[in-house]
């Protein structure tokens, strides 16, 4: 069997090696105005926020 990862990367797996500053959150999580306009056009609630969150 095959192995992608060494250990080491298997205990980095899923962690930021920080806590995330404001800046940071802000730039990977904000939606644009074009974003905003394509969650808009989602029909109910449930879709847009689901479209948002992708």
């Amino acid at each position: 069997m095959a192995e992608y990862l060494s250990d080491e990367q298997v205990g980095r797996y899923g962690r930021f090696p920080a806590a995330p500053s404001p800046a940071d959150l802000e730039r990977f999580f904000y939606l644009d105005a074009p974003a905003l306009a394509k969650v808009a056009d989602k029909r109910g609630p449930h879709n847009r926020l689901g479209w948002a969150v992708q």
